[in-house]
């Protein structure tokens, strides 16, 4: 199991004008369940893979409305 990174190694990246996409960050957060589950921690595996599938489903556009006739 790898320890997380330090607070000078996290601050010591790069950071971008935009930020990090939804996509890339989705990715991460996929990526990060799938190590916690290899470590042995499925419950917070099931939580950060719950999370990163909320996330997804916020972003996606609402379905078009019917256009019902007056009555």
């Amino acid at each position: 199991m790898s320890l997380p990174p330090d607070r000078d190694e996290v601050e010591a990246l790069p950071r971008t004008g935009g930020g990090r996409g939804l996509a890339s960050i989705l990715t991460a957060l996929r990526q990060l369940a799938v190590e916690a589950l290899d470590s042995g921690h499925p419950l917070a595996a099931a939580q950060i893979a719950g999370t990163a599938d909320r996330l997804e489903a916020q972003a996606w556009p609402l379905p078009p409305r019917p256009d019902y006739p007056p009555r």
